[in-house]
């Protein structure tokens, strides 16, 4: 299995799993709160869906290309969440999706930099 068809699959993983915490009324709640905890985790789940998407696009990804869709579609992913928990009992915030956006580019910064150490390394 190669490293792109890896990462979608771990992608599709995370996707569904950010997907059903996002949606379920009451969220666990991780150890060792602090007050805006909930940002770091949106921004933690997001930065890790974007390094995993970025990774399994195809080698235009180095591209502006592939930052664009990267940002897009996880945006857009980010801006339905916040809807739909409208109608789950939660609240949608203004704040989460700037966090998810934050996570979004500190992802593929982050997924670029590991490209570029590996392909020096080898």
């Amino acid at each position: 299995m190669t490293l792109k068809k890896l990462s979608f699959i771990l992608f599709l993983v995370c996707l569904a799993s950010v997907t059903v915490l996002s949606l379920i009324p009451s969220p666990p709640k991780l150890p060792g709160s602090f007050e805006y905890i909930d940002k770091a985790e949106h921004a933690a789940a997001y930065a890790v869906l974007s390094m995993l998407l970025f990774m399994s696009l195809p080698d235009f990804r180095k591209k502006i290309t592939g930052v664009l869709v990267c940002v897009l579609m996880l945006a857009v992913y980010g801006i339905l969440i916040e809807f739909i928990q409208s109608f789950t009992g939660r609240s949608p915030e203004l704040a989460d999706f700037a966090a998810d956006l934050a996570g979004i580019v500190l992802g593929i910064f982050a997924s670029s930099l590991l490209t570029r150490v590996f392909r020096a390394g080898t």
